[in-house]
């Protein structure tokens, strides 16, 4: 997911990836100073959306939405009622504990099948977690559930569970590609000016340095 923003913004994007196993990785660019117009301020909307699906290696899925002046949960819930034409409530909560951010959320989703008493529902549900979000997600994951059983007062079954982590896939290797990408007359100017070729990860800040025998036995 990138999400871009306007001109007028001191953010220029934040880009996130994350696979079915709870994989991710993201990271926000700032936009220079200097760049920023907050002449070119927009009334309705701040940005782009863009999602993308990808499967072995190929963007398979893409879909840009337009990112209202709204919350995330909201502009979330916008792009999938509106491009995966699917009913659902998002609740995000964020808090900062010392050093390290507190994020939690829950998305309520609804099954093809769901009649109308039954989106409206959750729709009552989703609103209560909203305006009780410490008592629902201010805990574990297990004490939210249990809140949602208390007050839908049915059973909720967990199906699978998983542990998301961040988790950087880059490497040496994409790196070499990366500089194959430059050609050897471009890579070897870079080499000739600063010594070197150094690239810094902006998911991990990992550091890759190619000296000048390294970045010739790529070509």
């Amino acid at each position: 997911m990138q999400i871009q923003f306007n001109e007028d913004s001191s953010i220029h994007s934040v880009l996130a990836y994350s696979d079915r196993q709870g994989r991710m990785k993201g990271v926000l660019r700032e936009r220079p100073e200097e760049d920023v117009e907050p002449a070119k301020a927009m009334e309705d909307y701040s940005g782009v959306m863009k999602v993308f699906r990808w499967k072995d290696g190929a963007c398979i899925y893409q879909s840009v939405v337009p990112y209202l002046n709204q919350s995330f949960e909201e502009n979330f819930r916008n792009y999938l009622n509106s491009s995966e034409q699917i009913i659902c409530f998002v609740t995000l909560y964020i808090r900062k504990n010392g050093f390290h951010w507190d994020v939690r959320g829950i998305l309520l989703q609804s099954l093809p099948e769901a009649k109308e008493e039954h989106i409206q529902k959750i729709a009552s549900l989703s609103e209560k977690i909203d305006k009780n979000i410490n008592d629902f997600l201010g805990k574990d994951v297990y004490s939210c559930l249990n809140k949602i059983g208390e007050s839908t007062r049915s059973a909720v079954q967990i199906l699978e569970e998983g542990q998301p982590e961040f988790r950087c896939d880059c490497s040496e290797n994409k790196i070499r590609e990366l500089i194959q990408t430059l050609g050897k007359k471009e890579a070897m100017q870079i080499v000739d000016e600063i010594g070197m070729i150094e690239v810094t990860c902006e998911f991990c800040t990992s550091v890759y340095r190619f000296e000048r025998e390294k970045v010739s036995e790529l070509f």
